[in-house]
């Protein structure tokens, strides 16, 4: 029973989290109740679209109807964005040193090399397109002046101890609440490897299935985390019950709740 009631805090502490991270990139003063609603109500948009392309234009949605430019917006959802990335990174270096290696159930994460070999192909590719002057007039040129109007946003927002502790304590805290609900479903199945272990296949599976064009990773990420979870030693039916069960209380179970919250925000203007 104390497990099904740690898995159930860990998932709604997902929510918790998720909120004070929001607070934390934006700039200026926003209702408490409202945001925790609008990250209650992403459970359901993040069904539209593929990563989390349904959570952020609902975010951006519900920042302008707050009062903040698109600019502004889209400036925010980006640095909340960026903080996730960051900081789920830094906790994927630091299980992976923790459980003794960088592969993950037999998949290897990029070579430094193959990182600047890719990092340079994006670099010459927009020097190539910026030798056309309609590009530039039509592309760069806008995109550098929105980048300078974000960067001014931004800085508002960096400018304030209390936000960015809360944009990257936030952040932090939501992969490691998922983390949390990942632990306990394993244990509840008879377990069998770390915590190191099942920090680890989180976090690069997790990686891995970001890029998955599918609405929340469906498929990909169940895929990618029990085989890195069998990878480490886990019995392959503890994996796949312990992924199942997770899921649920983290990705299905909140989809009618996030549905019924969005409807009342649509009602009441809010997105």
């Amino acid at each position: 029973m104390y497990k099904r009631q740690a898995l159930l805090a860990a998932a709604l502490a997902y929510f918790v989290f998720a909120t004070i991270s929001f607070l934390g990139s934006v700039s200026q003063p926003m209702p408490v109740a409202a945001s925790a609603r609008s990250q209650v109500a992403s459970s359901f948009a993040q069904l539209v679209g593929p990563a989390s392309a349904g959570k952020m234009a609902l975010a951006g949605r519900f920042l302008q109807r707050s009062g903040l430019t698109s600019t502004e917006a889209s400036a925010s959802v980006a640095l909340n964005s960026i903080a996730g990335i960051v900081t789920h990174l830094l906790l994927m270096a630091g299980f992976f040193a923790w459980a003794g290696g960088a592969d993950v159930g037999g998949v290897s994460l990029p070579s430094v090399g193959t990182l600047l070999l890719a990092l340079g192909i994006g670099v010459l590719a927009i020097a190539i397109a910026s030798l056309f002057p309609q590009v530039r007039r039509l592309v760069i040129r806008p995109v550098i002046d929105g980048v300078r109007r974000a960067a001014g946003y931004v800085a508002q927002v960096v400018r304030s101890p209390i936000r960015v502790a809360a944009l990257l304590g936030g952040s932090t805290c939501i992969t490691m609440s998922y983390l949390c609900a990942l632990v306990v479903s394993v244990e509840a199945f008879g377990g069998g490897i770390t915590v190191a272990q099942i920090g680890a296949a989180y976090l690069g599976a997790s990686a891995i299935a970001n890029i998955a064009p599918t609405p929340g990773g469906i498929g990909p990420l169940e895929a990618a985390m029990v085989a890195a979870l069998s990878g480490f030693g886990l019995e392959a039916g503890i994996a796949i019950s312990a992924v199942l069960t997770f899921r649920l209380a983290t990705f299905w179970f909140p989809i009618l709740p996030g549905w019924l919250t969005f409807l009342y925000m649509e009602r009441r203007g809010e997105i």
